[in-house]
């Protein structure tokens, strides 16, 4: 397994990179286009070339220069980085799939995004060339009666015509649309605010095994990582991207529905 796990060295340090260090994200695609690129490979580049197309404007300070000087010396063995190969060799015995920009064989779904809104990927599950058929529905957290019996039957009735349902796996609109949705065996992508291994809300965990049994959970966070205002807001414009089009029940104003 530890092999396993050195083969994916380029996706530890990429992820470092990125989540822990915070270069820039277009900077670290165009660096890791190359199959075989690690951070120890960083240390044969010419410096003032690295501060170029790993600093953006804003984040051009000292804090972020002297980062690019520790990358010469970088130590394997801190904290941080020990965690990301955890999570990468959990990633291998659980089957979870990890896409970033630089991966050439992933599922079609994703091909739609620009390698900068795919820029890590976890999914748990199986998404298939027959999911670029797909819809959303999403809405109210707490939806009347009304809205739950409508929104079943929508989804109920789009899982006949073979749609995949894409939404944030939330409770309300989102759950009930799923529940729909498996009544006819239709196939659905949860798109998590959290990580694959720790669902929101508590209560959808329940639906976890039937999802991964015809679909996938997917998300942009880190594994464990817990759901904050940032991360809603990614999830709904993810989700958004995915789908061919978003049928929204019960939303109002200051829902979640106007990051779309």
């Amino acid at each position: 397994m530890l092999e396993e796990v050195n083969s994916h060295r380029n996706i530890v340090d990429y992820i470092f990179l990125l989540r822990i260090m915070k270069f820039s994200k277009s900077g670290l695609i165009k660096l890791f286009q190359i199959p075989t690129m690690e951070i120890s490979r960083l240390k044969s580049l010419n410096k003032e070339f690295l501060t170029k197309i790993l600093l953006t404007k804003k984040k051009s300070n000292l804090e972020y220069f002297n980062k690019i000087s520790k990358l010469y010396d970088f130590n394997p063995n801190e904290e941080e980085y020990f965690k990301l190969e955890k999570l990468v060799k959990y990633c291998i015995q659980k089957n979870i799939i990890i896409v970033t920009p630089f991966d050439k064989n992933i599922p079609k779904l994703l091909q739609i995004l620009q390698p900068g809104k795919r820029d890590l990927v976890f999914i748990k599950g199986q998404i298939i060339d027959k999911d670029l058929k797909s819809y959303s529905i999403c809405g109210s957290r707490t939806p009347t009666k009304e809205a739950i019996a409508k929104t079943r039957q929508i989804a109920e009735l789009l899982a006949k015509y073979k749609f995949t349902l894409i939404n944030g796996f939330a409770k309300g609109i989102d759950i009930e649309a799923f529940i729909g949705a498996n009544a006819q065996n239709g196939r659905y992508i949860g798109v998590l605010a959290s990580g694959v291994e720790n669902v929101y809300p508590n209560e959808n965990k329940q639906y976890v095994h039937s999802v991964i049994k015809n679909g996938a959970l997917i998300s942009q966070n880190l594994l464990w990582n817990r759901i904050n205002k940032f991360a809603l807001q990614m999830r709904n414009r993810f989700s958004a991207q995915l789908s061919l089009g978003s049928i929204f029940i019960e939303g109002n104003y200051r829902s979640g529905t106007i990051c779309f």
